[in-house]
This record gives structure tokens, C-alpha cells and sequence, in this order.
């Protein structure tokens, strides 16, 4: 801190790359050195990442929602927020990272085509046969992906899983590793 206090910083806009911005300006370890404020256009936070549900209660998306295995930096950005949160799981729904996820085996786009008409593209990534991953009760601990039995492969089954449990694998391994 200077003289004045903490240092004023204005984010602008709130999608990924601005809130976590923010968030790392505001960790505890920096002792509030600064103050954050974000600004956004309108009342919808999270940029293209924003969906809210429109006048016939239908979700709407703003932009494309999948969250591949190998955006670990977003992984371990969200397992950060969570830990700080620090939610019980037997009082709250979305206590742990991965309980805000599902997978999506069939991942579709459609473009407009220059003839005409639409082209589509489309991949399933079908998933691995695993046990279902309980959620912590009383005198349980969570169960981390990695714990889990089975065999544990490459890049390839990795993208076959879900991205909550490859991002999970992924530390799992750096754990070891270091």
C-alpha cells in the first residue's frame, strides 16, 4: 500500500479474462493492496460466457459453453475460487468445482454455408465406463477423479471423460510429479 491507501484499479467488462483479473487482485495473500472495481456494461456478468433464460423461460447462451480437459489454467482458476468459497457439500448444491459441470459427449456447430443452407459439424466423445463420483457426507472425505479405480491413459481418454475429470487428472499427476 502507498500513502493513500490501497491501489484503485477499474476492471472494464466482466467476461474470464476480467473477473479473473480481478480475483487474482484481490487474493488474500496481497493484504488489501488493492482496491477492484469492475465495471459492466448492463446487469449480465460473464461476457461471452453469459446465458440467462429469456421471456419463455428457454436458457439462452451468449456464447459457446465447452470446457475442454486441457484449459488448465481455467481449471485451476476455478478450483482456486471454490477453495476460497470453502462451501460445505452437505448444506450447498455447487460445493466443490465439479459439481458446476456435466459432460456433453455431443458437441455440435452449425455455420452458415456459402451456397446456402447450413453446414454442421459434429463430435462424440463418448465417455469412459467409471464409478459415479460420490459427494462428501458425514465422516466422508470427496472423492478426487484420480482416486477413482480404473485404467488411466493419454490425451485420448482424456478428451473421452468429462473436462472436470481430466483437469482433475492433470493435477493429480503434477502432484505426484513435484
Amino acid at each position: 500500500m502507498n500513502g493513500d491507501g490501497p491501489v484503485r484499479v477499474a476492471v472494464i467488462g466482466s467476461g474470464c479474462a476480467s473477473v479473473a483479473a480481478a480475483f487474482e487482485l484481490t487474493r488474500p495473500e496481497h493484504g488489501g493492496r488493492y482496491q477492484v472495481t469492475i465495471y459492466q456494461t448492463g446487469w449480465r456478468m460473464g461476457g461471452k460466457g453469459a446465458s440467462g433464460r429469456g421471456p419463455a423461460g428457454r436458457i439462452e447462451e451468449h456464447g459457446l459453453h465447452v470446457w475442454l480437459g486441457f484449459y488448465e489454467n481455467a481449471f485451476r482458476l476455478l478450483r482456486e475460487c471454490y477453495a476460497e468459497l470453502g462451501r460445505d457439500p452437505a448444506s450447498h448444491p455447487c460445493a466443490d468445482w465439479r459439481d458446476a459441470f456435466f459432460d456433453a459427449p455431443l458437441v455440435g456447430m452449425v455455420d452458415a454455408a456459402e451456397s446456402g443452407g447450413w453446414v454442421r459439424w459434429t463430435s462424440y466423445f463418448p465417455a469412459r465406463a467409471r464409478p459415479a463420483r460420490r459427494r462428501a457426507g458425514a465422516g466422508q472425505q470427496p472423492v478426487h477423479p484420480a482416486q477413482l479405480p480404473g485404467p488411466r491413459g493419454g490425451a485420448a481418454e482424456d478428451a473421452a471423460d468429462g473436462p472436470a475429470d481430466a483437469a482433475a487428472r492433470a493435477d493429480a499427476g503434477r502432484a505426484r510429479a513435484g
